[in-house]
């Protein structure tokens, strides 16, 4: 029911909750972007700090190699080393004394541990290291792009050196070869390794155009060489490009992560960090916004509630003492202490209750004045009413029950006979004195009235279960053996299965008299609405047409008394109608005693012939019907010929069952004064609604075909199948 209170609560909730879930909503919005953007910076951050020291390494390592190129003496020496090489020539003590200076250079050096000439073929022609003189290096990316400008070349595979190369030319600015110097990884390792700014979780790497990673793991364990591929692994290597977001690593796990491009190492930098991690701050600032949230929320329900109780309860107040007074209490009165609108009105509506308590007061006097000349007149009528409702009430005390004293009596035979014990008694709990009676026994008399203490005695087993119902034990189960051995637990299992299953029937046979009570109450309250909606309007409308005569009389025009006469036999007749029908309601026909046939002449014959109706029931051939389906269509006839006495004026009615090609045909038949078929049944009145679903119930189908001053004919079409 949509009540002042409801709407003012939901009013109340939508102007408060709208507001405060979109600031809620757009704040968290905000803040999860914020957070989003503020990670990427500070991994761009790292990543270009860890750009700029990997570049400062590279130019250091190019400048100290460029340094020795240009030293006294180193310059010139490599130079004519080249020139021999190129012409295949080779002067062992020349060559000792260029390696000698460029030994004492990698000594001295803290970068370096090895210094190789190579000539323009990529062969090593001179080394601080001999064993490599003579191997062929033009393969290799440091010196085909070293004989151009100076280049780095990273190993991914152990030892994980780097390579850094310059082009060595002659006097005529011809490029004869390269010096390239080997360096260790310690510092590329304390780049990777560093851990600021990327938490516990974040990770750097290097990856070249092999999918092959360079990290702390590859470079502290020498791992094998594998191929790894994220989104940021190819982003960074197929588009050769710098940028970020949220995706998963090689190893399947979110992250987020930022990739630059670096062209002087031919590899790709990428910084990544677990989302879990990165996004820590970032969810703690959403816990607290949604926490803000629902408690602006519960503070903006509590006002809600808190306002709308002020406005509503004083009218749900009012609103509860007109109901009283509308339902005939003309004894309340609003109690509203409030000097607002509510107060005023609260005054008004007790104002007005006492002027309709005076008014009442007097038309009770005058109705009470105008009544007594009709009691003598209506006293039979009364008597009559009186009878009937007292037989009604006594056929509702008139209804089968559960004879518990047989069945409980059958139980303990049952269970004697079956097992073969000697005696089984059943002992109930009297609620009235709390003591344990006797209820069913399996011998006449106790087996034993004393037992000495001697031996010369028969010794027996003895078994006692209680029987529960919930937490209340309501008897006990004695069982009595004709032998000492003790029962087993199975035996013990049986007998406590066997007393629920005496629980449960002594339940059904309480449930069962509740039921039959509460049947009872229902079938007073229905009879007695029916003889109000009948008999007592019929008494009613009597009263005031012998008042409107009376009044004709009085006043000298009589030349109506016949007209009063005729409506009053015919209300007379109508009402008798009613309780013969009623009576026959009370003494329903059994369908499995007197048959379908029966049981439809039954009714004919107590009501409708008594009624003043002729009556006809015509069978074409010996129908024989299922149970279900006589029961359905009995009822569907009740139906019909209740609205036949009651509303059709009929003086003939006719009840016709037959074969129509494989379905059987029921027909109800009179000649009344018909109705609008179409606007009743659209309306659902004159148990209409019952009759259409009973047909479904029973899958038959119903059809109604009447018109004004033509009668009614009910058909019901029942499947052969």
């Amino acid at each position: 029911m949509h009540t002042i209170r409801t709407r003012l609560l939901t009013g109340f909730l939508l102007i408060a909750l709208l507001p405060t879930i979109g600031i809620g909503m757009a704040s968290s919005l905000i803040s999860y972007r914020d957070g989003q953007r503020q990670v990427l910076e500070r991994l761009e951050s790292v990543a270009s700090l860890r750009e700029l020291e990997l570049e400062n390494w590279l130019a250091d390592l190019h400048n100290e190699l460029m340094f020795t190129s240009n030293e006294e003496y180193t310059s010139e020496r490599a130079t004519v080393v080249l020139d021999l090489a190129y012409e295949q020539k080779h002067y062992t003590f020349y060559n000792e004394a260029v390696r000698h200076n460029l030994t004492r250079t990698v000594e001295q050096s803290a970068r370096f541990e090895e210094i190789l000439l190579l000539d323009h073929q990529g062969m090593v022609a001179l080394s601080t290291n001999p064993a490599t003189e003579g191997q062929i290096y033009d393969y290799q990316h440091y010196f085909r792009a070293g004989l151009r400008h100076p280049t780095a070349q990273l190993s991914f595979r152990p030892p994980h050196d780097a390579m850094v190369a310059i082009p060595i030319a002659g006097p005529d600015r011809t490029t004869l070869g390269v010096m390239a110097g080997r360096t260790q990884s310690q510092t590329l390792h304390a780049i990777l390794t560093t851990q600021t700014g990327i938490g516990k979780t974040g990770k750097i790497y290097l990856v070249n155009s092999d999918y092959q990673l360079l990290d702390e793991s590859t470079l502290t364990h020498n791992t094998p060489v594998s191929v790894y591929r994220s989104h940021g692994i190819e982003r960074v290597l197929e588009q050769q490009t710098d940028g970020g977001g949220v995706y998963h690593d090689h190893r399947g796990t979110l992250v987020v992560g930022v990739y630059r491009w670096l062209p002087s190492l031919r590899s790709g930098l990428i910084i990544e960090q677990d989302l879990s991690e990165a996004y820590q701050a970032l969810y703690t600032t959403l816990t607290i916004n949604t926490g803000v949230t629902l408690l602006a929320i519960l503070l903006a329900l509590g006002l809600a509630f808190f306002i709308t109780r002020s406005i509503a309860t004083p009218l749900a107040h009012l609103a509860y003492t007109t109901k009283q007074i509308a339902a005939g209490d003309l004894q309340q009165v609003a109690h509203v202490e409030r000097k607002d609108e509510i107060g005023v009105l609260a005054q008004s509506f007790n104002h007005m209750t006492k002027q309709l308590r005076d008014l009442i007061s007097g038309l009770e006097r005058r109705v009470e004045q105008r009544t007594q000349a009709l009691y003598e007149a209506n006293q039979a009528l009364q008597q009559r009413a009186l009878q009937l409702e007292t037989s009604a009430q006594v056929s509702q005390e008139i209804i089968s029950t559960l004879d518990i004293d047989q069945l409980l009596t059958r139980v303990v035979m049952l269970i004697r006979t079956s097992f073969g014990y000697h005696d089984v008694r059943l002992y109930l709990l009297d609620p009235a004195t709390q003591q344990l009676i006797l209820r069913a026994y399996s011998t006449p008399a106790p087996l034993i009235d004393d037992m000495p203490d001697t031996n010369d005695h028969e010794l027996y087993a003895t078994l006692s279960v209680s029987l529960r119902t919930g937490d209340h034990i309501i008897g006990h189960l004695f069982i009595i053996n004709n032998t000492p051995d003790p029962f087993s637990d199975d035996e013990r299992l049986v007998i406590q299965s066997l007393g629920d299953q005496i629980v449960t029937a002594i339940e059904n046979a309480r449930l069962y008299e509740r039921d039959r009570q509460l049947a009872v109450v229902e079938e007073r309250n229905r009879l007695a609405r029916d003889l109000h909606d009948s008999v007592t309007q019929s008494l009613y409308s009597l009263g005031l047409l012998a008042e409107g005569w009376r009044r004709q009389i009085r006043t000298g025009h009589g030349e109506h008394t016949d007209e009063y006469l005729r409506r009053i036999g015919e209300i007379t007749l109508q009402a008798l109608k009613e309780m013969r029908l009623l009576i026959h309601e009370l003494r329903p026909p059994d369908l499995a005693q007197q048959g379908f046939l029966g049981a439809l002449r039954q009714r004919l014959e107590s009501v409708e012939s008594r009624a003043g109706i002729t009556t006809q029931l015509i069978v074409d051939h010996l129908i024989e019907l299922p149970p279900p389906v006589e029961t359905g269509l009995y009822r569907i006839a009740q139906e019909a010929l209740n609205n036949t006495l009651k509303h059709a004026q009929a003086t003939s009615v006719t009840i016709h069952m037959s074969y129509e090609q494989d379905d059987v045909l029921f027909e109800i038949c009179d000649d009344g004064k018909g109705f609008d078929s179409d606007a009743i049944e659209h309306s659902g009145g004159m148990g209409l609604r019952n009759m259409h679903e009973r047909a479904q119930q029973i899958h038959a189908a119903l059809t109604i075909h009447s018109q004004a001053g033509a009668g009614t004919r009910v058909s019901v079409y029942v499947p052969s199948s």
